[in-house]
């Protein structure tokens, strides 16, 4: 019996839609931030801002990489997800804030599973 070989057309559909699956929930994730930040600031202001800033900017540093496609980076980028993971369950483990730890924790385990796949499908698609 013939081992069945990858079809190159499906693996790259499936590369498209990991890719589009990571960005959406690295979108979502930097709105998450900004929703965050707004509830947890009795006032927005500029310090507001600079507080979001200061949380999204490891995530802005790999968004060319995630839009051009650059494997390497996406790699780095679901290393930093695991930190923004780890950050969810510890909101998580407060009274108040619970169902934003959860959903936190959702967006990084939804862009960290799209990112690992993307790159274990790229690997595939090269090979093949």
């Amino acid at each position: 019996m013939k081992a069945m070989e990858p079809d190159s057309n499906n693996n790259a559909g499936d590369l498209t839609g990991y890719r589009m699956g990571a960005i959406v929930c690295f979108y979502s994730l930097i709105f998450y931030f900004a929703v965050s930040t707004y509830l947890a600031l009795p006032a927005p202001n500029v310090s507001s801002l600079i507080i979001w800033l200061i949380q999204i900017t490891p995530l802005l540093l790999f968004a060319p990489g995630l839009h051009f496609n650059i494997i390497r980076s996406n790699i780095w980028l679901s290393f930093i997800c695991l930190i923004y993971f780890i950050h969810g369950v510890l909101v998580a483990f407060e009274p108040d804030r619970t169902i934003m730890g959860v959903i936190e924790i959702s967006l990084c385990i939804g862009l960290f599973s799209c990112l690992a796949l993307l790159v274990k499908r790229h690997q595939d698609y090269k090979r093949a």
